[in-house]
């Protein structure tokens, strides 16, 4: 049943395991948060991420607290947070399949760390994976433009671009 009239997580009811979601079997929502912490700790360290996640602790709070909400809905738990609103936080950040796979690693790593069951975390993961294109759509759509307006304008546009045989002036 709903918490406070609120859906269950998507997706999370292809999970079940012997009657158990995902965030019952990883121990309930206490746990999600201690993972996201333990995650947000490994991906200030991340190279490949440290730039997305180097930011002041106000502006980190909302991050941890938004992605405990999301993991939460789509591992079976209440959900605050829609799919549309996950695409629209992501957007503007050129987020390519790069870095949403070295977030997950990090969510991967921080459940071992927490002592969760392979299994769980491999159902766990499947759901991440699930909003993969929201959260690099921004990048997507920008990257397919770019490569139109290159397609139409010929091979030789950055040459023009630069000056041709003058160069940049």
């Amino acid at each position: 049943p709903a918490l406070l009239g609120r859906a269950r997580g998507l997706a999370a009811h292809a999970k079940l395991v012997d009657g158990r979601t995902i965030i019952d079997r990883m121990g309930g929502e206490s746990v999600i948060e201690g993972i996201t912490e333990t995650m947000f700790a490994g991906l200030i360290l991340d190279a490949r991420v440290r730039s997305y996640f180097e930011i002041s602790k106000e502006k980190a709070m909302p991050m941890r607290t938004q992605f405990t909400a999301v993991a939460v809905g789509g591992f079976g738990g209440p959900t605050t947070v829609g799919e549309k609103v996950v695409r629209k936080a992501h957007y503007g950040f050129n987020i390519t399949d790069y870095h949403f796979d070295a977030v997950v690693e990090n969510f991967y790593c921080a459940c071992e760390l927490m002592d969760v069951e392979p299994d769980v975390i491999a159902d766990a993961t499947d759901i991440l994976w699930m909003v993969r294109n929201d959260v690099t759509a921004g990048c997507t759509v920008r990257l397919e433009v770019a490569r139109k307006k290159s397609e139409s304008a010929g091979t030789d546009n950055l040459f023009v671009s630069l000056g041709k045989e003058d160069g940049i002036g």
